[in-house]
């Protein structure tokens, strides 16, 4: 990281981010660097295992009756693919739209946002596991805040990480909750889980 971004500084920009506020880009761009796009994977990493304790403690809304074997293999395996797929987006959009030198900006901003919103979601997590809401309430809202970020919040780091219409930013984020989506369908056809098409 270079002397005039600090961690904090990417962290706070990476707040304004998940609030739309194209300022939050500014600390990314300035260390727009391979070496601090790599360095923002101890991120994905690190939430990881997170993923999975909480997917132990409360599993996804379609897995509950399920094993905790199958509700901890979909979970790490769509994490893992998903990840690579939204990876493989963001290069083929750097690519398409001849953004290659904003592509580790991008990058960063990504990882940075979604420590973001996984503080943002501990204290609704809390309130979750501590039973002060009905599941099916508690659920709502996970999946409230989990649209808000694949939705506003991506489509906002890919319109100010990769400078593009803010439209098709927008269509960028739809296409990543649509490829997420068929990745959730395999998984589940994969492991025998019925899926649930109506919701």
């Amino acid at each position: 990281m270079t002397d005039t971004v600090k961690w904090t500084d990417k962290l706070k920009g990476a707040f304004e981010l998940i609030f739309l506020f194209g300022r939050g880009m500014v600390p990314f761009e300035k260390d727009p660097s391979r070496a601090a796009g790599l360095r923002s994977l101890w991120i994905p990493i690190a939430l990881f295992p997170v993923s999975l304790y909480c997917a132990y403690l409360w599993p996804p809304k379609d897995l509950v009756e399920q094993k905790m074997e199958t509700i901890l293999s979909i979970t790490a395996l769509s994490t893992v693919l998903g990840f690579f797929a939204g990876l493989g987006i963001l290069w083929l959009s750097t690519v398409v739209f001849d953004r290659r030198d904003r592509f580790w900006i991008t990058f960063q901003a990504t990882n940075w946002t979604g420590l973001a919103l996984s503080l943002v979601g501990a204290p609704l997590y809390i309130a979750a596991l501590s039973g002060w809401y009905p599941r099916v309430q508690m659920d709502n809202v996970f999946i409230m805040l989990g649209y808000y970020g694949m939705i506003f919040v991506s489509g906002c780091v890919a319109f100010r990480g990769l400078k593009i219409d803010w439209m098709m930013g927008g269509f960028l984020a739809c296409l990543g909750i649509f490829v997420g989506q068929q990745i959730w369908n395999l998984l589940f056809w994969l492991h025998g889980v019925p899926i649930n098409w109506g919701a």
